[in-house]
């Protein structure tokens, strides 16, 4: 594959993880308004969190073997 196509699916990786993360955490702080005293408004967005830092280190890791795997093409 050439380093456009590298460069758009780590570009892609990334606004998706900008995104998830921007949406748990949006969604943490309406939430915490309407909880109880006590509770976690983490508890309910752990999955999403997790979402959210994988898709991070997915793309931090692409974006070295992006650099990697393109080393010997020219383009």
């Amino acid at each position: 594959m050439s380093k456009k196509v590298y460069k758009m699916i780590n570009n892609v990786l990334y606004a998706v993880f900008v995104l998830t993360t921007l949406y748990a955490f949006i969604d943490m702080y309406i939430i915490k308004g309407a909880m109880t005293a006590g509770s976690c408004p983490l508890d309910n967005n752990r999955p999403l969190l997790y979402t959210a830092i994988s898709l991070g280190v997915i793309s931090f890791i692409f974006s070295f073997l992006k650099k990697w795997l393109t080393s010997g093409e020219e383009g």
